[in-house]
């Protein structure tokens, strides 16, 4: 499929491969020293929905494994300064705008 066959206004506004969702979702971080748990601490977090197009690809090393298609390419075509393992946009989709639109 060529990128002028797919749907634009599903790739979320701003910067990133997500949209915050304006809803929140409980998370628990772990605290650690040297491998022993020390505490575990709950924490409210903004939820977030990827880019249908975003994935991260486990046959590639990590922060190397993201992989956008809507462009076809991952990080191991786009060269080494590629963020779409950490859901920083490379399509140049819908940029410029807030990326908070649900808040």
């Amino acid at each position: 499929m060529e990128q002028s066959d797919k749907d634009l206004s599903i790739i979320p506004s701003g910067d990133y491969c997500y949209r915050f969702t304006g809803e929140t979702v409980r998370l628990t971080q772990v605290i650690g020293n040297s491998g022993d748990l020390l505490e575990i601490a709950p924490y409210l977090a903004p939820k977030r929905e990827c880019c249908p197009y975003w994935e991260l690809r486990e046959n590639y090393p990590e922060q190397e494994n993201g992989y956008c298609r809507f462009l076809g390419k991952g990080d191991w075509d786009l060269g080494p300064i590629s963020l779409l393992w950490d859901q920083i946009k490379e399509c140049g989709v819908n940029l410029g705008t807030a990326n908070r639109e649900a808040e």
